[in-house]
């Protein structure tokens, strides 16, 4: 705390043997950074986990030591189809363990996510021995999605999609290809 606020916090505790007195310090010094001590001092010596991690929260909300935004920052914000967004909230509600998509083109990039809804409308499908479960790169990526693809043209002529296209931007012939097989 000393830190954050030099002039206000002073470090005279950090000297005492006892940890119980350490500890009264800094709830005094959390006091003059206007922090309500809402834990005790053997709280901080017994090592209550949440506890003091609340009091750190409040020590940090009361003086966060950072300085003050000088411009605003603008936040990007994307914009989908009304298909890219029946889609996502198509799969999101399927109640797949590990597949919520926030963003549609960075959930089905890797590949995985299009297998696992692939494996649900249709169990046993999907070799999981081909599939790259950590696919780290761009080949391992697209080995999946080659997979989907494979997949995909066993169900239904209906998938045109090459597998780059997939890569950067699945369509609305995978959407129904999907939906169709349900």
């Amino acid at each position: 705390m000393h830190q954050i606020a030099p002039g206000t916090c002073g470090m005279d505790h950090m000297g005492a043997g006892d940890m119980t007195e350490r500890a009264e310090g800094v709830l005094d010094n959390g006091k003059k950074l206007g922090v309500h001590a809402f834990i005790k001092p053997t709280d901080i010596v017994k090592g209550n986990h949440r506890l003091n991690l609340a009091f750190t929260a409040s020590i940090f909300n009361a003086c966060p030591g950072l300085d003050p935004l000088e411009e605003e920052i603008e936040i990007e914000e994307f914009e989908e189809t009304r298909e890219e967004k029946a889609f996502r909230m198509w799969m999101n509600s399927l109640g797949i363990d590990g597949v919520y998509l926030n963003h549609l083109y960075d959930g089905l990039v890797d590949g995985l996510n299009l297998l696992k809804v692939m494996d649900f409308i249709e169990p046993g499908i999907v070799d999981w021995g081909r599939v790259e479960t950590n696919p780290n790169n761009k080949f391992k990526k697209l080995a999946n999605n080659n997979y989907a693809v494979e997949i995909g043209k066993r169900w239904d002529s209906l998938l045109s999609e090459s597998t780059e296209v997939i890569l950067s931007t699945p369509t609305k012939n995978l959407f129904w290809l999907l939906c169709g097989n349900l």
